[in-house]
């Protein structure tokens, strides 16, 4: 679709009054229906809004009007670790076209993919060998570029 431009700007206007589609207003915890600290997040091609929740070291999934989100990275219970199944502080999120997650995982200095339905991550940049090829994935600073 091409728009061409009309010499119009349209006035756009916030609502000032917010709607919460994630988590619980003012209730932080680590139940499927809550966040804490909720950091990142990205939309996926079917509008599931994934959740960096970085003091619960995972990363939630919300469907479309969904009240309780699915832990799709790191442990469900908000554990915290250093092995390939956990996160410590997980601040960023994005999601391909293929359903792989990649998480900023910050407090082990590397960066995570999860193929989908997988139960640990993949290390695809870290501080000791700076940067991966990986799927085309390279690292700029916090977030990544495809």
């Amino acid at each position: 679709m091409i728009l061409k431009y009309s010499g119009v700007l349209p006035v756009l206007r916030w609502n000032r009054t917010g709607v919460t589609i994630a988590g619980v207003t003012g209730q932080p915890g680590n139940g499927s229906n809550q966040l804490c600290y909720p950091y990142g997040l990205s939309i996926d091609w079917s509008n599931a809004l994934y959740i960096a929740d970085r003091c619960n070291n995972r990363v939630q999934k919300y469907t479309r009007g969904a009240l309780y989100g699915e832990t799709v990275a790191g442990q469900e219970s908000g554990v915290s670790g250093t092995e390939s199944s956990f996160f410590r502080g997980v601040t960023d999120v994005d999601v391909d076209s293929d359903g792989n997650i990649y998480a900023v995982d910050t407090d082990n200095h590397r960066i995570q993919m999860w193929s989908p339905g997988s139960s640990t991550g993949v290390t695809v940049a870290d501080v000791t060998s700076k940067l991966y090829n990986f799927h085309n994935i390279y690292v700029c600073i916090h977030r990544f570029i495809r």
